[in-house]
């Protein structure tokens, strides 16, 4: 909006990364993680809403990567462990990493919402035919 001011929780985080592509070649990034999700800025570009992220850990093997995991996974090296940590409780800020485990909670809501538009569906019916046998006992 415009003359809106970003509150600092709101405000988008720029990290430089090095991202390492299919081929094994190690390419600097810088990823923006904000409210909306991750976008991953220079090169081949791409952007995932926050709840569209499965997974956003730092791996075991080196504490200064972080697995990014949404459709595909991504490998990301940052500069240091305190960059990596602050990836990870920026992305838990925003709502990253949800994408899996609330599926089923979404599948819940979209059940009981079907649920309640077919009982609504059968209420109207059910009034419809009362006042079909409504005109008829008037004879129209």
């Amino acid at each position: 909006r415009i003359g809106h001011v970003l509150r600092e929780s709101e405000r988008p985080r720029l990290f430089t990364v090095t991202k390492t592509n299919d081929a094994g070649k190690r390419q600097k990034r810088t990823l923006e993680v904000g409210p909306q999700g991750v976008r991953l800025k220079e090169g081949k570009s791409w952007e995932y809403a926050a709840d569209c992220i499965h997974e956003a850990v730092r791996t075991t093997a080196n504490p200064c990567e972080v697995q990014l995991r949404v459709r595909k996974k991504y490998v990301l090296a940052l500069e240091s462990y305190e960059q990596a940590s602050k990836f990870v409780s920026t992305g838990a800020l925003f709502g990253m990493g949800k994408g899996p485990s609330d599926r089923s909670e979404r599948l819940v809501r979209v059940s009981e919402e079907l649920e309640h538009v077919r009982a609504g569906l059968a209420e109207q019916k059910a009034q419809q035919e009362e006042l079909k046998a409504q005109l008829r006992a008037v004879g129209v």
